[in-house]
């Protein structure tokens, strides 16, 4: 790409040498005007490199501009635009040394100045600088620096950042190998590797769960049509059991409240329970203890997606399984993986709704998600939303 664009580059510096060379007034002679069009060549060409590597590195536009700011602000501000470079604080002198507005700064100077002779001040009531050398000191610029020296050191941060961003890019392009992956076609589960040659993933303790509740009843405030503020029952009066290794289904339409009814028993409602409503697990009172041996699959699905499927398991594995050893987590997500049919996108980025992921894949992985703890009791909203009688 960087040798497509190089004629587009060279004729852009081209034409905004020409302009700004003539308009500003600059030493009218073609030579000069050929080492000051070198030197803004060879500055796009950096920042060219500079633009690759934020957008090689970051496969989000926001995040890529910031690293291309990060690398940017710093040397600009102990480059010489904007305080002297006699000024720079020591600590910074680092900075400065490295800077890449500071090497064109100090070649465009060198440019207008070095050998310049003597300035006429006859008009000015106070002389700063006698002529073309004294200008170039009074910025912190050697007056017998080269030219030369300033361009080629101009090469090495050009080099650098071309050869980053080439090398993330190869990073990126290369096809990703995971260690006990499944193999691509595996969609459905049909594929399975002996379980001799598996690691013996570790047991999770989880303790048998009945589930019971009686006259359950939520109540929500609402606005009447005089704007004054109302009860309204929500859930009125529910009750039920769950026992374990039963699967059951709440069905109803939009907007009678299973939603509110699921996040009820799993005890993340967002409204509090009337009173007299009891929810218990193995005839006890419920506890917060509880949510460690359960899992809550939302409407929503909550994704990264500037993670590919695997990379995603991977990280929710780790997070919610801190414990466990990187292998077997690697296990773990691989066997999901093939049982929900996400072999052929496991390398792919989730995206966002309507990019990415299919809206049945994304679905599936939040599924995956739930189940990689091995919960004792599952609750699961609109758990087949999105997906064909097949896949459900």
């Amino acid at each position: 790409k960087a040798l497509a664009d190089a004629p587009f580059d060279f004729l852009i510096a081209v034409i905004w040498s020409s302009l700004m060379y003539w308009m500003v007034g600059f030493r009218d002679d073609f030579e000069h005007y050929l080492y000051f069009f070198l030197a803004v060549y060879a500055l796009s060409a950096v920042a060219t490199g500079v633009g690759y590597l934020g957008g090689y590195t970051a496969p989000v536009a926001a995040i890529g501009m910031l690293v291309v700011l990060l690398n940017i602000m710093p040397q600009m501000l102990f480059g010489g635009l904007f305080i002297n470079l006699d000024s720079v604080p020591p600590g910074f002198i680092w900075l400065k040394t490295i800077s890449i507005f500071r090497l064109g700064f100090e070649a465009l100077m060198i440019t207008q100045w070095q050998d310049y002779g003597a300035l006429d001040c006859s008009n000015e009531p106070s002389c700063v600088a006698a002529d073309g050398e004294a200008v170039l000191s009074r910025n912190g610029i050697d007056p017998a620096a080269s030219y030369a020296g300033a361009i080629l050191w101009l090469l090495i941060p050009l080099c650098v950042y071309h050869s980053l961003a080439f090398l993330i890019l190869w990073r990126r392009a290369q096809p990703r190998q995971f260690e006990g992956a499944a193999p691509e076609d595996d969609t459905k589960g049909e594929l399975r590797r002996d379980s001799e040659e598996q690691q013996k993933l570790s047991s999770i303790e989880r303790p048998e769960i009945l589930l019971q509740w009686s006259n359950l009843s939520v109540e929500a405030s609402r606005a009447d049509v005089n704007g004054a503020s109302k009860q309204v029952k929500i859930l009125e009066g529910n009750a039920g059991n769950v026992a374990p290794g039963e699967l059951l289904a709440i069905m109803g339409p939009s907007g009678s409240g299973k939603s509110t009814l699921l996040k009820s028993l799993a005890g993340i409602a967002e409204l509090p329970l009337c009173q007299g409503s009891d929810v218990m697990i193995n005839g006890k009172t419920f506890s917060e203890e509880v949510r460690e041996h359960s899992a809550f699959l939302f409407q929503d699905e909550q994704l990264f997606g500037n993670l590919t499927v695997r990379e995603h398991l991977l990280f929710q594995c780790r997070f919610r399984m801190g414990r466990l050893p990187k292998s077997e987590c690697v296990q773990r997500s691989d066997a999901l993986i093939t049982e929900l049919g996400l072999g052929k996108c496991k390398n792919t980025l989730i995206g966002a709704i309507g990019a990415g992921i299919s809206g049945g894949e994304r679905r599936r992985l939040a599924f995956a998600t739930e189940l990689l703890t091995e919960p004792t009791l599952l609750f699961a909203d609109e758990a087949t939303s999105g997906l064909d009688s097949a896949m459900a």
